[in-house]
């Protein structure tokens, strides 16, 4: 082994992973146009899905995640991650570590911003595309205090029959504070697998826990290698 090789190493072993959950790695991880985020995005999104007929998205593509403006007074907003799959359906991600009073609110601002902005003005309505909001925090939602579940699905139901107006809106929220698990690691879905990730990734008390989904999970490995390579460089840093 030559020097530059075991020095490099040695940096490896000593260097602290950064937080998943913070802004920058985060979209490190899942948000770079390549084929790596890719397939850990897809795998992560596909796992929130859970769709009951099996059948999950099968490629996406990013797109910009800046929603315009119409005119100058409008509120900007600037989507952490969004994504579209191949039946052109908008997906935005959001990570937040800090707790904020209206975030379910601003989570519905981006839902309607995305959903506004599919059309051209003469556009026919039948253009229009599911969108869906997937929001991971790192605090519990109080207007979501009483689900002891930590992955909370929101769709428009009646309110009495809870008949479903339409699919084209669709909201997680999932509360990685409430993320536990009784069973073994290989009997827990892959949702969980992915929180665990966020959650305990950087943490060396966790790590035998992280190198169990790193073998479980092809994806989360992936994950964590492109988390080494980004925490390795010290421009990063």
């Amino acid at each position: 082994m030559n020097q530059q090789t075991q020095g490099n190493r040695i940096y490896a072993k000593s260097t602290k992973l950064f937080d998943p959950k913070i802004d920058f790695a985060f979209k490190q991880v899942f948000g770079q146009d390549n084929p790596e985020c890719k397939k850990v995005l897809l795998h992560l999104l596909n796992s929130t899905f859970q769709r009951k007929n099996g059948l999950g998205i099968k490629s996406i593509e990013y797109v910009n995640p800046y929603l315009d403006k119409v005119y100058d007074n409008d509120k900007e907003s600037i989507l952490d991650i969004k994504v579209k799959n191949e039946n052109n359906e908008l997906i935005d991600i959001e990570m937040q570590i800090a707790s904020h009073t209206h975030f379910i609110k601003r989570c519905l601002l981006y839902w309607a911003s995305m959903y506004d902005k599919q059309l051209s003005e003469g556009e026919d309505y039948n253009k229009l595309k599911h969108c869906i909001v997937v929001s991971i925090v790192d605090f519990e939602l109080d207007a979501l205090a009483e689900m002891d579940d930590y992955h909370g699905v929101f769709e428009l139901l009646e309110r009495n029959c809870y008949i479903k107006m339409t699919d084209h809106c669709e909201l997680h929220f999932i509360q990685l504070p409430k993320v536990h698990f009784k069973c073994e690691l290989k009997d827990t879905d892959n949702l969980t697998k992915w929180t665990l990730f966020l959650k305990h990734v950087n943490d060396e008390s966790k790590k035998e826990i992280i190198d169990e989904l790193r073998r479980e999970v092809a994806e989360i490995d992936m994950a964590t290698k492109i988390l080494e390579r980004v925490s390795q460089d010290e421009k990063n840093r």
